[in-house]
């Protein structure tokens, strides 16, 4: 995939950016130490500082360091400028990272503290003093509001009464449309106003065509130019490769319109990659697993399908319309014999009627995975954060078999189901797979009549990680 790059913002001379080493040598770590800006950082302390560009964009990899010199930009001008500055995030939590970082910093040099409108320490500050707002003596303010689309109405209404010439929207890409026009309204009242978008570019939306528009200042960096700079290492950069989101995180892509379904999900796998996989033949090894999706509400059929991460394959293995679940249990029993499947290689969605067919398997002394998959852990052990719940990881891991790590499929056109399903980053930035609803009615709409994808479910139990570590609470079903 590929992108056009605006022209961005030359760098700063050599002599500005000496000067602004120097005063930036008042912000030390936890240790005492100044930290080190990079080129691109001080940029963004510069157009904050200065207010230099009515309007700018700022698309950086995550961990770059974005937010905390933002912080530092925002620390320099209100404390000098009796200005209000509001931070809106999709999330509280989103917003007061940047409030975090001022908190944080704005004791490192005495001229800077003086200036707040009550002379607490840093800890009383972050005790008894809402985070939401600071006040300095000299008229200035820094206040932060969530974006957050549930509450649509009461923000609106905040942000309108608020009326500040100066907005920061961090991970704009993030906020509805809706809200970004609340923002320009309000700015619209001032006639000096200041607004700078941070973001990365995971939607096509009001980001995408501030990107491309000519009112804004541009400030680009992605994770290869990153790497130069020395934000990271080639190591690191390899190793994220793998985990969801690399194109907008870190290389700071935006998606390609083809790639966009009309509710702003994704395809998990192109049709292509899909058909690429498709093989007549397998290889098996011994070290099977076993995914069994059980039919529920829309869906009727059980399916069992067995993957082989040695050998690279995966095969639909069984069906069943019978919701016996001691009938249910006889078949994942005869597969289990067949291939030799070990303890803990079997996976199962015990939600719902599910629930059932686990229970049968561990009376019958078989050692299983319960997977609920709409929940943030699995037995007590949390998923990674990149996801919403266990559903995303284990179609994330699906995913990456079949793109990066040549995974093979014996041929089924059940498995077309795997092309049904979408994602996309939600507003904590973590991956989701859209509703099994949703996508449905997405098919319909498409002139095609779908139930329970549920070879693609039972697909993804393949994933589960066979290597944890299981407690008692794995077996209480009581």
């Amino acid at each position: 995939m590929t992108q056009t790059i605006p022209k961005t913002l030359k760098p700063l001379s050599k002599k500005t950016l000496n000067k602004w080493h120097k005063l930036l040598n008042v912000f030390t770590d936890e240790y005492g130490k100044p930290y080190t800006f990079t080129p691109t950082q001080i940029r963004i302390i510069d157009t904050i500082a200065k207010r230099r560009y009515p309007r700018t964009q700022l698309i950086l990899p995550t961990q770059y360091g974005k937010s905390f010199a933002v912080a530092m930009g925002i620390i320099l001008r209100v404390t000098t400028k009796p200005e209000k500055w509001g931070i809106v995030a999709p999330s509280s939590d989103k917003a007061r990272i940047i409030m975090d970082y001022i908190i944080d910093h704005v004791f490192d040099d005495i001229v800077f503290s003086e200036q707040l409108e009550f002379h607490d320490t840093k800890e009383k500050l972050k005790q008894h003093r809402s985070r939401d707002r600071i006040s300095f003596r000299n008229g200035g303010e820094v206040r932060v509001f969530s974006a957050d689309a549930s509450n649509t109405k009461n923000t609106k209404k905040a942000l309108m009464g608020y009326g500040g010439a100066n907005i920061i929207l961090d991970e704009s890409a993030q906020i509805n449309d809706e809200l970004y026009a609340t923002v320009k309204r309000m700015l619209g009242g001032h006639k000096d106003n200041f607004l700078l978008e941070i973001g990365n570019p995971s939607f096509r939306n009001h980001f995408h065509r501030t990107w491309h528009g000519k009112r804004y200042q541009k400030i680009f960096v992605d994770c290869w130019m990153a790497l130069k700079e020395g934000r990271y290492t080639e190591d690191f950069l390899n190793e994220m490769k793998e985990e969801a989101g690399f194109e907008w995180m870190y290389e700071c892509k935006f998606p390609e319109s083809s790639e966009l379904l009309p509710n702003g999900y994704r395809h998990l796998v192109s049709q292509n990659a899909l058909e690429k996989a498709l093989v007549d033949e397998i290889e098996t090894d011994e070290d099977a697993i076993l995914g069994i999706d059980v039919a529920g509400t829309g869906s009727n059929k059980t399916v069992f399908v067995v993957r082989f991460p040695i050998a690279g394959y995966a095969i639909r293995e069984a069906e069943t319309e019978n919701e016996d679940p001691e009938y249910q249990a006889d078949i994942a029993e005869q597969i289990i014999k067949k291939y030799g499947i070990k303890d803990y290689h079997i996976g199962i969605d015990a939600g719902g009627v599910g629930h059932g067919l686990a229970y049968i398997l561990e009376r019958r002394g078989y050692l299983i995975q319960k997977v609920l998959f709409g929940e943030r852990k699995e037995s007590g052990i949390p998923i990674d954060n990149g996801f919403a719940n266990i559903k995303a990881q284990l179609f994330w891991r699906m995913r990456t078999w079949i793109i990066n790590e040549g995974g093979r499929i014996k041929r089924d056109d059940s498995f077309m189901e795997v092309g049904w399903i979408a994602y996309k980053q939600n507003t904590a930035l973590r991956v989701q797979i859209e509703p099994k609803e949703a996508m449905i009615k997405r098919k319909s709409e498409e002139g095609i009549k779908v139930e329970s994808p549920d070879t693609a479910d039972a697909f993804a139990l393949t994933f589960i990680d066979t290597s944890r570590i299981v407690t008692e609470d794995d077996f209480d079903f009581d």
